[in-house]
């Protein structure tokens, strides 16, 4: 999963910024929990967020740039920790726990009473649901489980992707438990017409009818006795998937199904060549996030932030942003991304493809390096979250 490449700081600053065009206008955070460290939020629209984290509780807005009285408890999971909760409409949102158990609600609004444990995987490792009708996990086995009616208990399947790629491990006799071992991670369905995830060889494996069609390795990162491979991968639509390797590369595609010569990989200043072992520190990409086709940043083993407007291009131009001290970054959706800089600011824009677009949304100064997430739901508003169970929204006035 892409939380794998980098995390975003949460909400520690004590004010709102100036107001400006593009620039969000960040409200104080509000607790909403005593006791929850909330790990994550996801909003469908204005009148549907969902906050999640541990405890086996959830937290849900109709209204959730109202304050904290508009958040409501919802205690649907036991003590268990919540790693997602997907909502592809205001009428389904669909949860899995650290067990593997994956949780339904057709009325997320509603009473705890509404979600209903449907289906279980216990080495489920991502999970998400691109439309109300398909949900789709992969697990630690090299299983896919999926459900095209997700409410209904008896209507999900598990099927193997069928993907026995060798390891470095493998090749090399370093461990030969590992000849046998699938598995499937990092899970990314932008739309029900793809879905694309890593295997334990860091090939990327792809499925173009995710609930009953096979599952195919559509690009192979590396040659088996080479240790290297993706190590993320992520999709934005069904025309454009990317991911990061082992050595540094930004891979891209606008034709993910297409084979390995439909994918693109190069380092930062290399002209379309690809990086390799001894690719030198300002070459090498440590983790990437793109908001379409069209607007990726990235940064490099200095923390420096770069931004292209071609990322599927043989040859991106990756461009300084000027921000040079970045230790995370998110893109949440509607053109929105967030970087955070070691000194607790929190930059974001709403043109990541423009270098130099990045303005000041506030300072993390008491939780500076605490992971935290965002979610927006429009052009004019997002949500974040932390740790200390708190909520904040930004607006564009």
């Amino acid at each position: 999963m892409l939380t794998r490449v980098l995390a975003v700081l949460v909400l520690g600053f004590t004010g709102a910024p100036p107001a400006a065009a593009a620039t969000l206008s960040w409200t104080r955070p509000v607790k909403v929990s005593r006791s929850v460290a909330l790990a994550g939020v996801t909003c469908q629209s204005p009148s549907l967020c969902v906050a999640f984290g541990d405890a086996g509780r959830v937290f849900v807005s109709s209204e959730p740039s109202g304050g904290a009285v508009t958040w409501k408890v919802r205690h649907i999971d036991g003590s268990a920790r919540l790693e997602v909760v997907s909502c592809p409409s205001e009428s389904l949102c669909a949860a899995y726990d650290g067990g593997g158990n994956v949780l339904v609600s057709t009325h997320p609004l509603q009473g705890a009473s509404t979600w209903r444990r449907i289906a279980s995987d216990p080495g489920l490792d991502s999970f998400t649901c691109p439309s109300r009708s398909l949900c789709v996990g992969v697990d630690s086995t090299g299983n896919v489980i999926s459900s095209t009616h997700p409410a209904r208990a008896g209507s999900w399947r598990t099927q193997t992707a069928g993907d026995r790629s060798p390891t470095y491990e493998c090749v090399h006799d370093q461990d030969p438990g590992e000849c046998a071992l699938m598995s499937l991670s990092d899970l990314s369905c932008p739309s029900p017409r793809i879905c694309t995830a890593l295997d334990q060889a860091g090939n990327v494996v792809l499925s173009t009818d995710p609930h009953s069609r096979d599952w195919l390795v559509a690009y192979a990162a590396e040659p088996p006795d080479t240790a290297s491979g993706l190590t993320a991968i992520s999709c934005t639509s069904a025309h454009f998937c990317f991911g990061t390797d082992g050595w540094g590369n930004f891979l891209a595609s606008a034709d993910p199904a297409g084979g390995r010569s439909a994918w693109s990989a190069t380092g930062l200043h290399t002209a379309g060549g690809q990086n390799g072992p001894d690719a030198s520190l300002g070459h090498m990409i440590t983790g990437a996030v793109c908001s379409s086709s069209s607007a990726c940043i990235a940064t490099n083993r200095e923390t420096r932030l770069f931004a292209t407007a071609n990322p599927a291009g043989t040859a991106p131009a990756w461009r300084p942003t000027g921000l040079d001290a970045v230790n995370s970054m998110t893109c949440p959706g509607h053109g929105w991304c967030f970087a955070s800089e070691v000194d607790g600011s929190i930059r974001s824009t709403d043109d990541p493809g423009r270098p130099h677009s990045w303005t000041r949304a506030f300072d993390d100064h008491v939780l500076s390096g605490v992971p935290g997430r965002f979610a927006c739901l429009s052009k004019k508003l997002c949500v974040a979250v932390d740790p200390l169970g708190r909520v904040a929204t930004g607006t564009v006035r």
